[in-house]
C-alpha cells in the first residue's frame, strides 16, 4: 500500500510506527547488518532481510519484501512515480549527503529519510 503525504510524497508505507512496539524501526532506524526497515503487512515497520539494491537505484514498493539494501527504503515521489532507495537517517544516524527530512504521512506515520 503507498501513502501520499501532505507534500505529495508518495510511500511504500502504511500507518502504525514506534509508538508501543519496541521492534519498531522508522522513527529510530536499529536493523543490524544484513537488514533494513519495512513493512510486512502494511501496518507496522520492522527490521527484515535487506534487498540487493544500492542508494538511488530504481525499486518497486512491495509489503513483505524489501528490495532496497541496508539501511534504505524505497521511497517513490513524482509524476509518473518512480522508485528510489533512499537512506533512512536520525539524530544519531545522520546523512553522508543530502538532508534527513522528517516525513508525516496522511495516516500520522512519521519517517526520517535522507533526500
Amino acid at each position: 500500500m503507498t501513502i501520499t503525504d501532505t507534500n505529495g510524497v508518495t510511500l511504500g508505507f502504511c500507518e502504525m510506527g514506534a509508538v508501543g512496539n519496541p521492534s519498531s524501526c522508522n522513527v529510530k532506524y536499529n536493523c543490524p547488518s544484513g537488514q533494513t526497515c519495512w513493512t510486512k503487512d502494511g501496518f507496522a515497520f520492522e527490521c527484515m532481510s535487506s534487498g540487493a539494491l544500492q542508494a538511488g537505484a530504481t525499486c518497486a514498493l512491495i509489503l513483505g519484501s524489501a528490495t532496497c539494501g541496508d539501511g534504505l527504503a524505497c521511497v517513490a515521489e513524482g509524476n509518473p512515480k518512480q522508485g528510489q532507495c533512499d537512506y533512512w537517517c536520525d539524530a544519531s544516524q545522520p546523512c553522508s549527503s543530502g538532508t534527513c527530512t522528517t516525513i508525516t504521512d496522511t495516516n500520522g506515520v512519521t519517517l526520517s529519510l535522507c533526500q
